[in-house]
């Protein structure tokens, strides 16, 4: 009798540790979507009396703790991107609202304006903002980039 309860209690813990997890286990997508301007001062909000321009096709890679977090994107002509990766360990909500983390745009800002200073790069101003959560999709945003040079 009590190999029987051992063998249901294992059965038991093996659908549970197995089985359950898999019903549930959509991944979860995250994703950032901005528009990067052309400018040392690349505020996410526009001032409408100095319109600034869009940066396009410059590239766009999230890092944490100065890691890049793969996929980079591009941004089109508008200037606008679109980040999305899958939710692991190292890009969970809370390492992603961390200080730590950070939209970088990896083309110097003098490829697109030769009046800009030559190696300044944009960096998000952390940290990124939740700004929608659904089950399988978080959306998040930046408050501005600011300007870096290397």
């Amino acid at each position: 009798m009590a190999i029987k309860s051992i063998i249901f209690l294992l059965i038991t813990l093996l659908v549970v540790v197995f089985v359950a997890p898999k019903a549930n286990g959509q991944p979860v997508v995250i994703r950032i979507n901005e528009t990067v301007f052309c400018s040392l001062n690349a505020s996410i909000v526009v001032n409408t009396t100095t319109p600034m321009l869009p940066f396009p096709n410059a590239t766009i890679q999230l890092t944490i703790s100065g890691t890049p977090i793969l996929p980079t994107t591009t941004t089109n002509l508008q200037g606008r991107f679109n980040l999305g990766l899958i939710q692991s360990r190292h890009t969970s909500l809370p390492n992603l609202q961390s200080p730590n983390a950070k939209v970088v745009v990896t083309t110097p800002l003098s490829v697109y304006n030769s009046s800009l200073p030559p190696n300044t790069f944009l960096k998000s101003v952390p940290p990124l903002q939740l700004l929608f959560q659904a089950p399988t999709v978080y959306q998040l945003g930046m408050q501005a980039f600011k300007s870096v040079q290397i």
